[in-house]
């Protein structure tokens, strides 16, 4: 099981309402590891008291099989609960297809880009579409 240091990779933004999870080189073995990375996520953003667009590093992240249900699950249920909206960055293969198929099958915008640079500007797009509305 790898370590998931909630201090090193969850950052708030808050001049850009962004909250930056970094998952790169991070493998999700099963459900139990994911339900311990997004309790830490969960609690942190509630203890924030507001939502928040989510931008994810992925870069090296491996996700097996047996986590898979789970980790989509859990990233629906957050991403409902309290974001404004998610960018992902940097997923290699399998897992950029993974997300895609999910996206597809769900309907889903996976908002999937190659740097953390597009993926800030990716965020700056959608708050500035969500002004207009």
């Amino acid at each position: 099981m790898s370590t998931f240091d909630e201090n090193s990779r969850i950052k708030f933004h808050p001049d850009l309402e962004i909250m930056e999870v970094d998952f790169s080189d991070f493998t999700f073995s099963d459900s139990s590891e994911v339900n311990t990375v997004y309790d830490s996520i969960e609690r942190l953003v509630a203890e924030t008291k507001r939502k928040w667009y989510f931008m994810v590093n992925y870069r090296g992240t491996k996700i097996d099989s047996e986590a898979w249900f789970q980790f989509a699950a859990r990233g629906k249920d957050i991403n409902i609960a309290s974001s404004l909206g998610s960018v992902r960055f940097d997923p290699r293969e399998p897992t950029r297809a993974e997300i895609m198929k999910r996206a597809e099958k769900e309907d889903f915008n996976p908002n999937l880009v190659s740097t953390r640079d597009e993926a800030i500007e990716r965020i700056l797009v959608m708050k500035r579409e969500s002004a207009v509305t």
